[in-house]
């Protein structure tokens, strides 16, 4: 028994080692990896037999490779290059501010209006769509990622 807790710990380090080596890449599978499941359970909470729409499952799976991998990847290097990597209480609460206000913002908008997009007929209906959900969805992520990333940095 206490070899397969070994040959787990041993795969569970080389994903650590693989993110430390290609952070872009495993950023990119993951955040791809868990919107399209998100879409799945969308998809399996419609009425009537389960049948998903595969378009929309690899388009927001693709916007996760690329919000989640790429543009998030890109993002915390330049905040680290512009704010710097101290762990401190204000460059926290300076990263934190700038994700809130510059990054969570387009990643908002950019995940609301594709998703609104996918379930509308067109294009201005999709976009009066993101009005209406756009504040409220930004003052959640505001209540919570900020907390948590102050909690995270502190910690480490």
């Amino acid at each position: 028994m206490a070899h397969r807790f070994a040959r787990l710990r041993g795969v569970g380090r080389g994903i650590l080692d693989l993110y430390d080596r290609r952070p872009m890449l495993m950023s990119s599978i993951v955040g791809s990896g868990v919107f399209s499941l998100g879409e799945l359970i969308v998809e399996a909470q419609k009425p009537g037999p389960f049948a998903p729409e595969w378009a929309n499952v690899g388009e927001i799976g693709a916007l996760g490779a690329v919000e989640n991998g790429v543009l998030m990847t890109l993002w915390y290097r330049a905040l680290a290059t512009t704010l710097g990597n101290g762990v401190g209480t204000g460059v926290c609460l300076a990263k934190c501010a700038s994700d809130q206000l510059v990054f969570a913002t387009q990643y908002d908008a950019t995940f609301l209006t594709l998703c609104a997009y996918q379930h509308s007929e067109n294009l201005p209906e999709a976009l009066e769509e993101v009005k209406k959900t756009f504040l409220s969805t930004w003052l959640n992520d505001c209540s919570v990622w900020p907390l948590l990333t102050f909690i995270g940095k502190e910690l480490s």
